[in-house]
Order: structure tokens, then sequence, then C-alpha cells
């Protein structure tokens, strides 16, 4: 299972609170990514089976409705492409060989949905989406959601994938209060020495227009009072 794939999953578990079954193999060389059912319901179990395409390449991130073909899948250089589109996926969703396989598991045609998690999708892969009946999660809203949970929790998660995310949440917040917080000190020792030498200048302005040592001693120590 990749690393996305799991995140995905741990995401439908702990955070939806959804029974999981993750990396079924089908016959005609095909694998199930993931199957939820969310029984938290009263109108009766939800079924999903979810399949993950997450790709953070500049040129291939987004899921789009270009041509599909297996021609184009086995050529090396279009493959990539291949995969970010709606239709390599309608291709697993639809093979005889998952079908069989989600059968056994109580999913049958109209009582489950399909769902492509990926990064980001164009506006006419959205519409294609659409109009197949297909669900299509974002993966960085997922992290996000996640975040937000393990975030605002002090909960120890035994899941390995959810508390590696919450121990890389409490660094990131750790660096960044630190930071913000030496920031600030840096600024306010900057303004105090502002402070210091337009105070040493006004001194040596002064001394040039009187001898009295005493009345520069008294402003000196007006100005340090105010500072302080």
């Amino acid at each position: 299972m990749e690393t996305t794939e799991r995140i995905v999953e741990s995401y439908c578990r702990y955070i939806k609170g959804w029974f999981t079954i993750s990396n079924i193999r089908c016959s005609g060389q095909y694998e199930i990514d993931l199957l939820a059912v969310d029984a938290s319901s009263d109108a009766g179990v939800k079924r999903y089976h979810i399949e993950s395409g997450v790709s953070i390449s500049g040129a291939y991130s987004k899921l789009t409705a270009n041509e599909f073909s297996l021609e184009m899948l086995r050529d090396r250089d279009k493959q990539a492409k291949q995969r970010r589109t709606i239709g390599y996926f309608e291709r697993k969703f639809n093979s005889k060989g998952v079908i069989s396989e989600l059968e056994k598991y109580g999913f049958k045609e109209g009582n489950y949905k399909k769902v492509i998690v990926t990064w980001g999708w164009t506006t006419e892969a959205e519409e294609a989406a659409t109009n197949k009946g297909i669900i299509l999660w974002d993966f960085r809203d997922i992290l996000k959601k996640i975040a937000e949970t393990c975030s605002g929790r002090k909960t120890y998660f035994a899941n390995d994938t959810l508390r590696t995310i919450q121990l890389f949440l409490r660094s990131y917040v750790f660096e960044t209060t630190s930071s913000v917080i030496q920031l600030g000190k840096r600024e306010q020792e900057h303004g105090v020495t502002t402070i210091l030498f337009e105070c040493e200048q006004a001194a040596a302005a002064f001394t040039r227009n009187t001898d009295s040592a005493e009345t520069i001693r008294r402003m000196r120590d007006e100005r340090h009072q105010q500072i302080c």
C-alpha cells in the first residue's frame, strides 16, 4: 500500500469513523485500493469504493477528462498522463474482476458510490465525473481535515500514519511559534536600540549648547526611564 493510500484509509477509519478494507486483489491483475462502509447513518449503510491516484508532479497532478486508451497506457512516454484521466479509473471501476470481488463484500450496482482521490482536477474532469456518478476527493482537503483533527486533540494515535502527521504538526507549530517569539524579541531589541541611539544623539547636541553636566545626566536618566 502506498503512503497516500494509507493516509486515505486513516482518514476514512479514524476521522470519519468508517469501517475499511484495503488492497483487495481481483482477477485480471487488478486491486481495489479501499472499500469503506459508513454504518452511522439512520438512513442505512453507505458503501464506498475508493481509488487513489495522487501525483504532485506539476505536469500531471490534476485529474483530467483527456482521452484514455490502452495503447497509450502501454506507451511509457504517455503512461503518466494516461493515469491522470477519468477513463483510467473507469476502466478499473467497471472491470469484471473488480465487480465480481465487490459483490463478495455486499457491494452491488446501485448500493455504493465510486470515489477518486486526486491532487486537484480540471473543470472538464469534474463535469465528466459528475455525469458518470463518480465523487472526487481532493487529497489536500483530506490532509487539512486530518491536521485539524490532530491539532485539536491530545489523544495518542496508535495508527502510525496519523501519529506521524500528528508529530509533524506539533513540531511545525512549535517551530513556527518559536520563530514568531524570536522575531518579536528582535523587533523589541531593535526598537530599544533605536531609542537609545536617539537619546545619545540628543544628548550630544545638547552638550554643544550647554556646559551643565548635571543637566545632561538628568536628561539621559529621564529618557532611559521612559524606555524601561
